[in-house]
């Protein structure tokens, strides 16, 4: 039965790796590199993607900078009209 073969980075050749363990080896340079399990995300979600919390959390943000925008410009013609009598 024959290995897979795959390609490695340091003597840059197509070689059966041996593996030992959770390790594989080049039999030609030595490299080793270490096998990992493929993790699992608990939520998926793709780069730009904005939760419900988050729409919830602008929204939020958007209406307190409108409201402090208001309050500015009522604040300023208050003091328009008092300093002009």
């Amino acid at each position: 039965m024959s290995a897979p073969m795959a390609f490695c980075p340091r003597c840059k050749k197509e070689v059966a790796f041996i593996k030992a363990g959770s390790a594989c080896r080049c039999p030609l340079c030595g490299f080793q590199y270490e096998m990992q399990q493929a993790g699992r995300s608990e939520r998926p979600i793709a780069p730009g993607v904005v939760s419900g919390i988050g729409i919830f959390l602008r929204f939020v943000l958007i209406l307190a900078a409108i409201v402090m925008v208001f309050l500015g410009v009522a604040f300023l013609g208050c003091v328009a009209l008092l300093k002009g009598h």
